[in-house]
């Protein structure tokens, strides 16, 4: 059991990935692939969608109404 909160590993990991295989959603799969190469589709999948949540919330603007609240 993690005893973290998973949306600090989301960003950590996010954070780590992105400057690496970028923020494009499908870029940076083949190079995933040659750095990793005993991993399922499954697991290359979850690890662009981690990576692409990061890239969501790094490039979200929240609204300037809950930025004054």
């Amino acid at each position: 059991a993690l005893h973290v909160p998973l949306h600090f590993v989301v960003y950590d990991t996010g954070r780590k990935l992105n400057p690496v295989y970028g923020s494009n959603p499908r870029g940076g799969i083949s190079q995933l692939k040659r750095h990793f190469p005993h991993l399922s589709d499954d697991d290359y999948r979850t690890i662009c969608w981690v990576r692409d949540i990061y890239s969501a919330w790094m490039e979200a603007e929240p609204d300037a109404s809950w930025l004054k609240s």
